[in-house]
């Protein structure tokens, strides 16, 4: 499912294993944030990250031990795995058991920012994963984003200004989103965003800058 899907499928409950990947870095941040405000209590005791490189054969068993332990005075317990790219092999004997079924209590959050090294097993297809496509939004996604942000804060800005923001951080979210912080900082409630703040408050990414040139 596309990121902007997946506050809504919450709504449903949890489901056993997230798979996040993509280039867009604040839509893995910001969904693991999401997932730990409403399901998770009490985080150093539910709260578990693996290194997925380190995740090779009999060393899986680390994994599993994590996972099938239940949650304490917490509605889930999250473990989290980062760069997870396990071969076919050790998909077959350790992962692909638990994955056919999962401890309910538990969410696997896999986060991978890397790319795969060798022959590796495709987790979107894997059973009970549900993948969250953090690739980059589209414009419009973008816009929207930025001008509900003003909305939400009680700041005025009219399309010119979102736009100007997106082509700045180059539809970045990251940029995006710590510049539109900024710029709420800057107007306080109840205030507006013209063209003219944005182009002196907002840092215009390197790239952005050559195509000016």
């Amino acid at each position: 499912m596309k990121f902007v899907l997946f506050k809504k499928s919450m709504e449903e409950g949890a489901a056993p294993v997230y798979l996040f990947d993509g280039e867009e870095e604040y839509f893995k941040e910001r969904g693991e944030e999401m997932l730990k405000a409403k399901f998770l209590q009490e985080p150093s005791l539910n709260y578990t990250v693996l290194q997925g490189e380190t995740l090779k054969g009999a060393q899986m068993s680390a994994l599993l031990a994590a996972v099938q332990c239940v949650p304490f005075l917490s509605e889930k317990r999250i473990v989290k795995v980062t760069d997870f790219f396990p071969t076919e092999k050790d998909y077959a004997a350790y992962l692909k058991p638990y994955l056919e079924n999962p401890q309910r209590d538990t969410i696997l959050l896999i986060i991978n920012s890397a790319s795969p090294k060798g022959k590796t097993v495709d987790l979107r297809k894997a059973p009970n994963v549900t993948w969250v496509d953090c690739s980059r939004a589209d414009d419009d996604t973008v816009l929207r984003w930025i001008y509900t942000q003003f909305k939400r804060a009680g700041i005025a800005a009219d399309t010119e200004c979102c736009e100007r923001i997106m082509r700045y951080c180059l539809s970045d979210m990251s940029r995006v989103a710590g510049e539109t912080e900024k710029l709420k900082a800057y107007a306080l409630q109840g205030g507006e965003i013209t063209a003219q703040v944005v182009d002196d408050v907002v840092y215009r990414d390197t790239d952005y800058k050559m195509y000016e040139l």
